[in-house]
């Protein structure tokens, strides 16, 4: 009987795991369409900016969105492009200034950056 609690509790615990397996790809999926719509959103707002460059309405979610891209793919381009593009039409807020240098100095902080200096 103690084998049989043992087996069945065995099977139970290994059940788990294949099922907690089975459900991580579809959060993944989730976070991957999460990720492609938001660098979507990205580009279509950079394409609507392009005839219409000082609608400044567009400017703070263009940021919003470099930072989901960036968080998505490690990717700095968007960001860098996104405030760049935005501090060439207005002048930036003390907020949007802080949120980019934090990332650029996260970035100066990565082992990556510090063997390069």
């Amino acid at each position: 009987m103690t084998q049989s609690r043992s087996s069945a509790k065995l099977d139970f615990t290994s059940n788990n795991k294949i099922m907690s397996e089975r459900k991580e790809p579809k959060s993944d999926v989730i976070e991957d369409d999460a990720e492609v719509e938001a660098l979507k959103q990205y580009e279509d707002l950079l394409a609507e900016l392009e005839p219409e460059k000082y609608v400044y309405d567009k400017y703070v979610p263009l940021c919003d969105l470099s930072h989901n891209t960036y968080n998505a793919t490690g990717d700095l381009d968007n960001i860098r492009k996104a405030y760049k593009s935005f501090s060439e039409i207005y002048p930036l807020t003390a907020e949007l200034w802080l949120r980019y240098i934090n990332v650029e100095l996260k970035l100066a902080q990565s082992p990556n950056e510090i063997e390069k200096s």
